[in-house]
């Protein structure tokens, strides 16, 4: 049966009883077409009310949410009038003469200042290097000599001094 040739006009019944792409699309464009005019009627006006219906909802969360942001405006307004009272209230508070009133109904008494007794002036010479003075090249060995001899501090201590 392989080998057997099949006459053509059996190919083109076989190959015509396939729908093809354009066959399909016009079957489903003639379902649209049996639609009666009111179903297409009742289809357009349930989408235009679906729309309608998005945009009142959309409509009604912008409107709730500008009535919020006037809401917090004015409440913030109150809370920085409040702020600016209360500060002034502070202020008032703190007054010498309201501090004053208030250790006298306390029964506080003010005492006088503090005084420092001057000493005499010293002299700080501030261009002074900080910390241990540098020892002279030439006394270290004045001081190996002397430890090496057996020189008493003293003695050390006072060839130290003279140079």
């Amino acid at each position: 049966m392989r080998g057997r040739q099949v006459p053509s006009s059996v190919q083109r019944r076989r190959r015509s009883t396939r729908p093809s792409l354009a066959d399909l699309t016009g079957a489903i464009a003639a379902r649209r077409a049996r639609l009666s005019s009111f179903a297409r009627a009742y289809l357009a006006v349930g989408v235009l009310l679906a729309v309608l219906i998005a945009y009142l909802v959309v409509s009604a969360q912008v409107t709730k949410s500008a009535y919020q942001l006037s809401m917090l405006r004015q409440q913030n307004q109150q809370l920085l009038s409040q702020e600016a009272q209360l500060q002034y209230q502070e202020a008032a508070l703190h007054t010498p003469a309201r501090v004053a009133q208030e250790a006298a109904q306390s029964s506080l008494v003010q005492t006088a200042p503090a005084q420092f007794v001057a000493g005499p002036p010293l002299a700080v010479n501030l261009a002074a290097p900080i910390g241990p003075s540098r020892a002279r090249p030439g006394l270290l060995w004045q001081k190996a000599l002397a430890a090496i001899f057996s020189i008493t501090g003293h003695d050390a201590l006072a060839a130290d001094l003279t140079h």
